[in-house]
Formats: C-alpha cells, sequence, structure tokens
C-alpha cells in the first residue's frame, strides 16, 4: 500500500509520518523501517526494496522525502533514468505487509497524471494548516513549556518574525530559552533573523532610497543565513512588481480600494504611494527586466550566483 502525508508544515507532516509508521510497525529498526531520497535513488529501486521483507519480520515501511515528481517546480537533475511504471503497479497493489509513504512538505501540483494516479489509489493524510489566529497561541504554549516569560508585545513580535513555519517557531524558542527566561523583544530582535520576505522589504527600500551599504548589509546576512540567491531575487522582484502595480492604480483608486483589488494591508499600499515619489513606474520596469536577465543567466551558469547579485547591486545603483 501507498500513503500520501502532505502538507505546509515540516513538523506536522513529520508528526503524521512517525504515527503511521508506529501504527502500521510491530517492530521498528533499520531493517523495517527505510528511508529514502527520491532524488537520490530511483523509485525503481526504491519499489523493489519494498517488495523484499526483511528477514525475521512480516512488515515493512519505505519512507519516500523528496517526492519531486509531486511539485509543480521543475524536476531536478537525477542521477538516473526516471521510469514510474513499477511504483504505479505497487500503488495498484493492496500490499499488507509492505508500505510506501510519500512525505511531501509544500503545494502538490494536482494538474500531473502521476498525481492523479497516485491520489486514486493511496491513503491522503491532507495535513491542514495552521490558522492566522493559532499561531500565537501555540508560541505561548511552547514558551510556557520551557517556562519562559514574555509579554504580550514580545509574543506578538517574536510570531511576526516566524514566517508562518512552525519548525522554525519551535527551533527559536529553544535557542531563546537557552538565552535567558525573561526573553524582551530586543532580545527577540538580537536573536531571532527577520523572514526573508521582510528583508525583501527592506531591500527594496533600500533600492528606492538609493543606499547600496544597506542594500549589500542585507544580502550579506542573508548569505549567511544561507538564502538561495535565485529566492531573493524572486521576491525582489514581486515587491518591485507590487509596487508598479500601486504606483499605477494611485491615480484612479482610493488607498482602501487598492488594499482591496491587490489583497494587501492599507498600511501597506499607504507605505507604497509615499515610494512613487522616489521611483518611477519606467525605472521599476527598467530594474525588474534586468533582474529577470540576472536570473536566467544564474540559472543557466552564464554567472556566479553570489557575485553576480552584488555586482547587479552596485550597477543600478551607480
Amino acid at each position: 500500500m501507498v500513503s500520501l502525508v502532505y502538507g505546509l508544515q515540516d513538523v506536522r507532516v513529520l508528526n503524521k509520518v512517525n504515527e503511521l509508521v508506529k501504527n502500521f510497525l510491530d517492530d521498528i529498526n533499520e531493517f523495517t523501517y527505510v528511508i529514502y531520497d527520491a532524488e537520490k535513488v530511483s523509485l525503481q529501486d526504491i519499489v523493489s526494496d519494498a517488495n523484499t521483507l526483511p528477514f525475521g519480520f512480516d512488515k515493512k515501511v519505505i519512507l519516500i522525502k523528496n517526492p519531486y515528481f509531486l511539485s509543480s517546480a521543475k524536476e531536478p537533475k537525477l542521477p538516473f533514468e526516471v521510469n514510474y511504471d513499477s511504483f504505479i503497479e505497487f500503488l495498484k497493489q493492496d500490499n499488507p505487509s509492505s508500505m510506501i509513504i510519500l512525505s511531501f512538505v509544500g503545494d502538490i501540483d494536482n494538474r500531473k497524471s502521476l498525481v492523479k494516479t497516485i491520489k486514486g489509489y493511496a491513503k491522503l493524510y491532507e495535513i491542514s494548516d495552521i490558522e492566522k489566529n493559532e499561531w500565537n497561541v501555540i508560541a505561548k504554549r511552547l514558551f510556557n513549556e520551557l517556562d519562559v516569560k514574555l509579554s504580550e508585545e514580545s509574543l506578538n513580535f517574536f510570531v511576526s518574525r516566524m514566517n508562518n513555519d512552525l519548525g522554525h517557531m519551535i527551533r527559536e524558542v529553544e535557542k531563546l530559552a537557552l538565552y535567558s527566561k525573561n526573553i524582551t523583544k530586543e532580545d527577540i530582535e538580537l536573536l531571532v533573523a527577520k523572514p526573508l520576505e521582510e528583508n525583501s522589504f527592506l531591500m527594496v527600500d533600500a533600492i528606492i532610497n538609493n543606499d547600496l551599504n544597506t542594500l549589500l548589509s542585507i544580502y550579506q546576512d542573508l548569505k549567511l543565513q544561507n538564502e538561495e540567491p535565485t529566492r531573493i531575487l524572486a521576491l525582489i522582484t514581486n515587491q518591485l512588481s507590487l509596487q508598479y502595480q500601486v504606483s499605477s492604480l494611485a491615480a484612479s483608486y482610493s488607498e482602501k480600494e487598492i488594499a482591496s483589488m491587490l489583497n494587501i494591508h492599507p498600511y501597506r499600499v499607504k507605505l507604497m504611494i509615499q515610494k512613487m515619489r522616489k521611483l518611477s513606474n519606467k525605472d521599476i520596469l527598467y530594474i525588474i527586466d534586468k533582474m529577470a536577465k540576472l536570473d536566467y543567466e544564474i540559472k543557466t551558469g552564464e554567472i556566479d550566483k553570489y557575485q553576480g547579485i552584488e555586482l547587479f547591486f552596485i550597477k543600478i545603483m551607480g
């Protein structure tokens, strides 16, 4: 049998996987529970292992991590030839002694024929995301479990830096608990990195204000956090595109109407309208066009991704 466990929170997905494994296996060990990375081992080899029970045991679980074939992202370069036939055959069987678990964090591409086939035969476990009003409750519980005290203001500030990532939240709570049992907003500002999206706002502000030092400083911090340069580029492009939309609508609509049309907070619209005086739509389109070209050059290996972005920032601020 095949089970598909998917959702947006890696911790919740992992918890469900562990629950399935415990319920299926009487004895969990290195022979009965095997983990494979789908980007490193072919599905043919994984299925072959799933069909072979370990000596002395009557059940086996295979966990497949990074099932790239469920995503809409471009298929990674693989060290083997892709063939789904044996996996589909296993999927359609009702094998009571062997289970394959597909563990996926992210949005599944339901348009793919393979995904449709999997959903037609596998046992599905869609793990719900965390609602907006739940984050503070979860964070408070995590801090309480470690006897950490903090104000409501500090708690709100902490949650704002978590970028809706439960695993990240758990790790940051544990880090802060080691630092002090009485956490202030200043402690959080010092020890907890800004989420990438917030940094992208600040980078766009630096571009608009022609502040190269701030722009490069934020970028260096992101490099230390191992953020992928192309992802940084994509977020900056998105912010600039949003700025362009706001600027284009500002002459005909109110801040409230623009906020409703673009599904963003009115205060954010207000700030973007203020920035219109410093960066024209023509300038925005020019930068977006150059960033698209840089993204292509990075992805095709024409330019080093780290050095390429730094040189790009220096050029557009020149």
